[in-house]
C-alpha cells in the first residue's frame, strides 16, 4: 500500500515538472519557455558590455572632446651612450651637492606672481582650492603650472585615475631645482656641449647652430609620482618665465598671438638612475609625435639614455613611478622639500618636519637642460642685450581681444581667477586618454561643490575611491 502511494507521488511530481516546463538537468528550476529570455538577456547584456568597453571611450571622445586635436609642432631625436662612468659619477655628485629640491608647485620665478588672483591663507592657514602659497608665503596665487595640474586633476592623468585630491595632488608634486646660472662648468659641459645634443637640437631648431644655455633642471620623482602631461615653458623678446606667469607664458604659445617674437629652443633629457628596472618600474617618457589628436609615444627611461626635443610646442610628460605604490600625503600648502642627509640617504620634509626617508636607489633622477636657439652670434647678443620687457597686462589685453573675437564677450567683467582659468580654457589644450567611458575623476566632485555638501560628498566618495 505504502509503495503504490510513494509510486502515484512520484508520477504527480513528473507531471507537474512536464507541465511546468522544468527539467531536473540543466539549468535548473528555469523554465523552458523563459530559458530562451534567459539566454538572450545574458548575450544582449554580454554584447552591449563589449560594446561599450570597444568603442564606448571613442564615443564620448567624439562628443565632449573633439576640439582637443592640435597638430605636431616639432620632431624628436633619441640620444644613446651619451656619458662616460666618469661623467655619470660626477652628474651624480653635483645633484646630491645641490642638496635641497622643493616640490613642481613651489617653482616661482616671476616677479609678477599672479595676475589679480591672489587670496588671503584660511584661518587653518591654508590655500583654498587650486591655489598654493606664494614665494614668501605671504598669500596664495595660482600655481605656476595649474595649467598642468587642473588638467591632471580633472582626468587623473594618462592612467584615468579616480582618487581623490591628497593622493591625486601628491603623486603631482614631484620634486626640482632649477639652475639659471652658473651653466659653465666642467660637469655641464658634457650636457650642453655634447655633440650629439649640438646635432639633434640643429635639428630641432631648423638648422639653426648658434645655442645659448637657458636652464638646468633636475627632476626627482618619488615612487607613485608622475610628471603630468605639459609643455614647457616658451620664451619670447620682452616675455620670460621672470617676468611674466608661467600659465600664461603657456597660453601665449598655444594662441599663436605672439608668433613673431617667439625664441625657438631644444631640450634634452636624460637619465641618471642605473638602479631602474623600465620594464618593472614603468617611468616612461611619453610624448604625442603627431599631435594631441594621435597616440602617445613611450620611450623607456633607460639609464644614460635620452632625447632632444623642443619641449614648448610637444606635449610630453612621465608615465608614473612604480605605479603600484602610492607617495605620502604632500599638502601643497606646507614648504615641501627632498634634501640629500648624507650617506645616500633623502628626507622627505614637509614644514621642516621629516616624514619619509629615501634612499638614492628609490628615486627617478633626470636630467632636463635647454638652450635657445639662434641664427648667428649677434642674434644671441642681441637677446643678452635686449632690455624691453612686456607687461603683463599688455599680454591680457591681446588675449582678451582675440577672446572677444571668438564671441567670448564677458571677458572684462570676469574675476581675475575667472578670466585665468577662461584663458586656460580657451587657448590651452592637453590630450584626454581614452581609457575610460568616464574619463572625469568623479572623486575630485568634493572640491567643487558648495561647501556645505563636500562633507557630505567626501564621506560617499571615500569607500570607491583609491
Amino acid at each position: 500500500m505504502g509503495q503504490k502511494i510513494r509510486q502515484r507521488n512520484a508520477t504527480k511530481k513528473e507531471n507537474l515538472e512536464k507541465n511546468s516546463g522544468v527539467e531536473k538537468n540543466g539549468l535548473q528550476n528555469v523554465p523552458k519557455r523563459g530559458r530562451a529570455s534567459y539566454f538572450k538577456f545574458f548575450f544582449v547584456t554580454a554584447g552591449i558590455t563589449l560594446l561599450l568597453q570597444q568603442y564606448g571611450p571613442d564615443v564620448v571622445h567624439r562628443i565632449f572632446f573633439r576640439r582637443n586635436i592640435v597638430p605636431a609642432r616639432s620632431d624628436y631625436y633619441i640620444l644613446r651612450d651619451i656619458w662616460t662612468d666618469e661623467d655619470i659619477h660626477n652628474l651624480i655628485d653635483y645633484v646630491k651637492d645641490l642638496r635641497e629640491f622643493p616640490t613642481t608647485a613651489s617653482d616661482l620665478t616671476s616677479v609678477s606672481e599672479h595676475i589679480g588672483e591672489a587670496a588671503p591663507f584660511d584661518e587653518k592657514g591654508q590655500c583654498p582650492f587650486l591655489l598654493v602659497p606664494n614665494q614668501n608665503h605671504s598669500e596664495c596665487i595660482l600655481p605656476s603650472r595649474i595649467d598642468v595640474a587642473q588638467h591632471f586633476l580633472k582626468y587623473g592623468g594618462r592612467d584615468c585615475l579616480k582618487e581623490l585630491y591628497p593622493s591625486l595632488s601628491s603623486r603631482l608634486q614631484g620634486f626640482a631645482g632649477f639652475i639659471f646660472d652658473s651653466l659653465n662648468s666642467s660637469v655641464l659641459d658634457r650636457l650642453f656641449k655634447s655633440q650629439q645634443y649640438k646635432d639633434a637640437a640643429t635639428a630641432s631648431c631648423g638648422g639653426m647652430t648658434v645655442f645659448d644655455p637657458i636652464q638646468l633642471g633636475i627632476i626627482v620623482l618619488l615612487p607613485g609620482q608622475t610628471v603630468a602631461m605639459h609643455y614647457d615653458v616658451p620664451w619670447y623678446w620682452g616675455a620670460t618665465r621672470f617676468n611674466i606667469p608661467q600659465w600664461l607664458l603657456i597660453a601665449m604659445e598655444s594662441s599663436g598671438l605672439f608668433e613673431n617674437i617667439r625664441v625657438r629652443q631644444s631640450q634634452g633629457v636624460a637619465y641618471l638612475h642605473k638602479w631602474l628596472n623600465h620594464e618593472k618600474d614603468g617611468g616612461g617618457f611619453y610624448f604625442y609625435p603627431k599631435g594631441t589628436g594621435g597616440r602617445a609615444e613611450i620611450v623607456p627611461a633607460e639609464f644614460n639614455t635620452g632625447l632632444v626635443l623642443d619641449g614648448s610646442v610637444l606635449i610630453h610628460g612621465v608615465n608614473t613611478y612604480q605605479p603600484k605604490k602610492l607617495p605620502p600625503i604632500i599638502n601643497p600648502s606646507d614648504k615641501n622639500s627632498l634634501v640629500y642627509a648624507g650617506d645616500d640617504f633623502w628626507q622627505l620634509k614637509a614644514n621642516d618636519e621629516i616624514i619619509a626617508l629615501y634612499k638614492t636607489s628609490d628615486l627617478r633622477i633626470s636630467l632636463v637642460w635647454r638652450s635657445r636657439c639662434f641664427e648667428s652670434q649677434e642674434m644671441k647678443q642681441k637677446w643678452a642685450d635686449y632690455k624691453d620687457k612686456i607687461d603683463v597686462q599688455d599680454v591680457l589685453k591681446v588675449l582678451k581681444d582675440d577672446m572677444k573675437l571668438k564671441g567670448i564677450s564677458n571677458v572684462d567683467y570676469l574675476p581675475p581667477l575667472d578670466l585665468a582659468l577662461k584663458i586656460l580654457d580657451t587657448y590651452v589644450v592637453y590630450p584626454v586618454e581614452k581609457c575610460s567611458i568616464f574619463p572625469w575623476n568623479y572623486c575630485m566632485l568634493s572640491k567643487i561643490v558648495p561647501t556645505s555638501v563636500s562633507g557630505f560628498i567626501n564621506s560617499l566618495l571615500t569607500p570607491i575611491c583609491a
